[in-house]
């Protein structure tokens, strides 16, 4: 049978959908992640929106709604990825989804982890142990409170398990069985029925925790995470707190994933799909997105690998698009409605990390390398009491979503944008009131005592230096140039802000893609069938039979995809990576591994890999380790494409010619062009509207269509590395930055426990005087002595002729 086959990226603001119809052709929807669907109500009653173009006759029939104002919202109490279905295959709410498939990718996971809306699991330690997860590793918050309050738990109780393995995996002391299955009853009989398990060394040998596992099916609990099983590394801290997100979001996602496949597959089981033992979320009617950029059945998904799978999405679409327009160099640069994610892509491709962060939990899983800053199209823009421009962290979501939204949201990027004329309202996904955007713009004003222009032209400044930073961290502090990248901005407000932020990189070229609001989901759907194998080794490299390690992580790669169904001939063992540090040190570096190369060869690449981000090559006295082995492979083949043509896209946006003729009436944005018929250069300052988001073409930039289909932008030297002066607040946020890279060199390079890992440090910036500038957000007892050392050192130091001098003496 012909089916519809989707691609679906979630966000925190808009669901973004590309489909393809059993005849080839392609079809595109941005709904609300709410769920929701807006329309203006015109003088005549009527209905507008860019989701209602084509729609049958009955289309809403029975779909609740209420009218504010000029707009009208309906609900059709359906997850967002089965409304974008819906709009897409242009099938009415009352009637059933035509057969289709599903490529998914959701932050329902990451949203619940982040306002603790999961199910609070069981957690069994090892006896004595039972409050290592309270403990941490004794980081604070927020260093600077005075009154730090740890976040709320996860767990609904701990359980010791008297049992104990040593460093090898051999056993101590036998599992106590029968206090095990008494704790384990009352838990069941107290509506516990979800654990995660954690213990001592099982990393080296499970057995423990599967017994326990075990047990805990026999005597009621429908879900274990074993610890083991997730992460079968070293550290118990992080391996208890990965089995513990996995087993807090399990019951979230099994409910939402159920209800998304009730709607597009037949129902045999009622739409109930049973949790199976270790595993993942059961049935094979979808392909989830993970983090690391693959696919994986719902059979073989694992709720924490699934927090990054939108920013994953992003990254394989941008790769791609980069690619196809020529560039091996990328910097992927996704700014959506409520957050930004920036990647480096060099030739090698995605860069992976495998302990990542999401909010205040940190667990072990395979991730793109992606850095996140609190700046989107929904960032709250405004003034602190202390007179202070400010952009985010806030965000106002999908609801109320920014003032322009008209239900009451505060002034917003997206606001500024728009009042800026770098959108065009009438282009928009969903309906936008101007005359809303400038009654917040107004409040702000008047608070503030600043000008208009003044205000709008910092919170713009702001977002993008932000944004720049990001930007630094995953380049310059990994000894890359962003300059010798080409940048690829997608998202809904990426080409709003793309010749901004790279002027303040030195960045000279600009890739903005096809459907660059949508690009999540392209990436989604030209994601592949994936799986990693990983082993921890902690020896010397010279030690290690290495050909023989990735000869067994090959094997079990390849048996993961044909369980998979993949067949044998489209299997591509695609990245051998190995992971070196010097011996003490906590943070290694990732070498690309050949089959052809050997220990000698690795260590030559570490060496230069180590001097190019630290500027010197270390001692060859130092004994380089192997941290890990980890073999990445996937079904072979690309992604069938669009299915579209230039010209049909053109044609489906009904835009007429390119030029049009408009100016804004509120900036000085002077030129407006339709994107699917620019077919010449167009110099800035210049407006590039499609259908969904619109690319603003900077002063000193110009803008030309790409075989490919991308927009190229281009500026002149003297336009890149600008930087406005005289802006207090964009200078404080530079100089916390210097401060901040500090610190990341320190912790990567040091021996100490102490640094590396309770990063008991302090890094500030001071200026030539001895006077502090900025901090880093280290150990602050130690920032009150800092300018006093400084200063003590210039005053028992011979005196400098100028305080310029003064410092580079310092230095």
């Amino acid at each position: 049978m012909a089916l519809w086959r989707l691609a679906v990226d979630t966000g925190g603001t808009f669901t973004d959908c590309l489909a393809r119809d059993p005849e080839g052709g392609t079809h595109r929807a941005k709904v609300l992640s709410s769920g929701v669907l807006r329309a203006s109500v015109l003088p005549d009653g009527s209905l507008d929106a860019p989701w209602l173009t084509g729609q049958p006759e009955g289309f809403l029939d029975g779909v609740p709604h209420e009218t504010v104002g000029a707009i009208r919202t309906f609900s059709p109490g359906l997850e967002a990825p089965l409304v974008a279905a819906h709009v897409v295959t242009r099938t009415p709410f009352g009637q059933k989804l035509p057969p289709l498939s599903l490529r998914l990718g959701t932050t329902r996971g990451t949203n619940a982890l982040l306002t603790r809306s999961g199910t609070p699991p069981a957690l069994f330690l090892t006896a004595g142990l039972e409050d290592l997860l309270r403990i941490g590793d004794q980081s604070r918050p927020d260093l600077f409170a005075l009154d730090s309050r740890q976040p709320e738990p996860l767990w609904a109780e701990t359980v010791g398990v008297s049992g104990r393995l040593d460093s090898t995996g051999a056993e101590l002391q036998p599992l106590d069985e029968t206090a095990l299955r008494e704790r384990a009853r009352k838990l069941v009989s107290q509506g516990v029925t979800i654990a995660a398990i954690a213990l001592l060394h099982s990393w080296k040998n499970p057995a423990h925790e599967t017994c326990v596992g075990e047990i805990l099916f026999e005597e009621g609990f429908t879900h274990v995470s074993l610890s083991s099983s997730l992460s079968p590394l070293q550290r118990l801290l992080p391996r208890a707190r990965t089995a513990l997100v996995n087993a807090y979001l399990t019951p979230v996602l099994e409910s939402y994933l159920n209800g998304v496949a009730a709607g597009i597959t037949p129902d045999p089981n009622n739409g109930e799909v049973p949790l199976p033992r270790y595993r993942g979320l059961g049935g094979n009617s979808l392909h989830l997105m993970t983090s690391a950029g693959g696919l994986v059945g719902r059979e073989a998904f694992r709720p924490k690998d699934s927090l990054l799978s939108g920013p994953a999405g992003g990254v394989v679409g941008a790769l791609a698009a980069g690619r196809a327009a020529g560039f091996s160099q990328l910097i992927a640069f996704d700014m959506g409605g409520t957050s930004t994610d920036v990647c480096r892509l060099g030739p090698d491709g995605v860069e992976y990390v495998w302990e990542h962060g999401v909010g205040d939990v940190r667990l072990l899983a395979p991730a793109v390398a992606v850095e996140s800053v609190a700046a989107g199209g929904g960032s709250h823009c405004g003034v602190d009491a202390f007179g202070r421009v400010f952009v985010g962290p806030g965000s106002a979501g999908a609801s109320p979503g920014p003032a322009c939204y008209g239900a009451g949201g505060p002034l917003t990027l997206t606001d500024v944008n728009l009042l800026l004329g770098r959108l065009d309202d009438g282009r928009f996904s969903v309906p936008l009131d101007r005359a809303a955007s400038e009654f917040a713009l107004e409040k702000v004003v008047e608070s503030s005592g600043r000008s208009r222009e003044a205000l709008l032209a910092a919170f713009v400044a702001l977002a993008d230096e932000a944004m720049a930073d990001a930007i630094r961290k995953i380049s310059v502090g990994r000894g890359f140039d962003p300059a010798e990248h080409a940048l690829v901005a997608f998202g809904g407000a990426g080409g709003q802000h793309a010749c901004g932020v790279a002027a303040r990189l030195g960045m000279k070229t600009v890739v903005v893609p096809p459907d660059q609001s949508l690009l999540s989901a392209r990436g989604i759907g030209e994601a592949r069938v994936e799986r990693v194998a990983e082993r921890q080794v902690l020896a010397p490299l010279e030690s290690v039979d290495l050909a023989g390690l990735i000869g067994e992580l090959e094997r079990e790669v390849t048996d993961d995809l044909l369980a998979e169904g993949v067949s044998s001939e489209r299997i591509d063992v695609r990245r051998r990576l190995v992971r070196v540090r010097l011996a003490g040190q906590e943070t290694p570096l990732e070498i690309e591994c050949p089959p052809s190369l050997r220990p000698a060869g690795v260590s030559e690449r570490f060496d230069a890999a180590f001097e190019m981000i630290y500027g010197y090559v270390p001692d060859t006295i130092r004994v380089r380790e192997l941290e890990s082995v980890r073999v990445i492979g996937a079904e072979a083949g690309a992604f069938e494409g669009d299915g579209s043509s230039h010209e049909e896209r053109a044609s489906s946006l009904d835009t007429g010619s390119a030029s049009l003729n408009e100016r804004s009436p509120s900036c000085g944005v002077g030129r407006r062009y339709w994107r699917e018929g620019l077919t010449v250069s167009v110099a800035g300052s210049c407006l590039i509207v499609e259908g969904r988001s619109a690319t603003f073409v900077g002063e000193g930039w110009t803008c030309a269509p790409d075989a490919s289909g991308a927009l190229i932008l281009c500026c002149a030297e003297s336009v890149a590395r600008k930087c406005e002066s005289g802006e207090t607040d964009l200078f404080a946020r530079r100089f916390s930055a210097v401060a901040d890279e500090m610190g990341e060199a320190l912790r990567r390079t040091a021996l100490s426990v102490n640094v590396k890992e309770r990063l008991d440090f302090s890094c500030a910036l001071l200026g030539p005087g001895g006077d502090l500038v900025a901090t880093a957000a280290h150990i602050p007892v130690h920032l009150g002595a800092l300018g006093v050392c400084v200063r003590s050192v210039f005053a028992i130091s011979p005196s400098p002729s100028s305080p310029s001098e003064r410092g580079e003496k310092l230095l």
